[in-house]
């Protein structure tokens, strides 16, 4: 005797019949946040290699000093990686979302801010670092959670998959741009 299937089970039939209804490029929820998050992928390479081209140019950070930096970034896994989850599914994710993003821009903002005061310190890129993987930890997992639920049971794959087409595009440009906003800036950053 057949099982019978439970309300929240997809057959593939059932699959390619959502998807030839509603095809993904035409959910305006999904193109609204496709086209949202392609900025980030260009983003966050930006951020990835100024901040240590600073540090070296600007600063005059050594080895030891590169080290520690990559390892602000790191530890940002450890601090915050298993309690992301729990903060994700106890809000809503889109405003925590939000939040992150603008948190990770005031947060990165902090370093030409204080090179324009004449206090840029070796300190600061160490908290920035470890503050924006903590933001980026955050966002990482509440993006995760969020895309299933905009998309609708059946359409995750595909969703996925659009999502990380437009990551290369940003990823390939992005330390091109931190190279060269980065290689123009120092001499004027430096605070001596």
């Amino acid at each position: 005797m057949p099982v019978p299937a439970s309300p929240r089970s997809y057959s593939v039939p059932s699959i390619a019949r959502a998807i030839r209804e509603r095809p993904l490029l035409r959910d305006p929820g999904f193109l609204k946040y496709w086209v949202s998050q392609t900025p980030y992928g260009f983003g966050g390479p930006i951020a990835g290699l100024a901040i240590p081209l600073i540090a070296v140019d600007a600063l005059g950070a050594g080895p030891i000093e590169m080290g520690i930096l990559g390892a602000a970034g790191t530890l940002a896994f450890l601090v915050v990686g298993l309690p992301a989850g729990v903060i994700v599914d106890r809000v809503r994710r889109l405003p925590l979302m939000l939040r992150l993003n603008v948190a990770g821009h005031v947060i990165l903002a902090t370093i030409p801010l204080a090179a324009a005061a004449g206090a840029l310190r070796m300190e600061l890129p160490y908290a920035v670092q470890l503050l924006l993987g903590c933001v980026g930890v955050v966002w990482q997992v509440a993006s995760q959670a969020f895309l299933p639920a905009l998309v609708g049971r059946p359409r995750p794959v595909e969703a996925n998959a659009r999502m990380q087409r437009a990551t290369p595009w940003g990823t390939s440009r992005g330390p091109a741009s931190a190279a060269s906003s980065s290689s123009s800036s120092p001499r004027r950053w430096r605070s001596s």
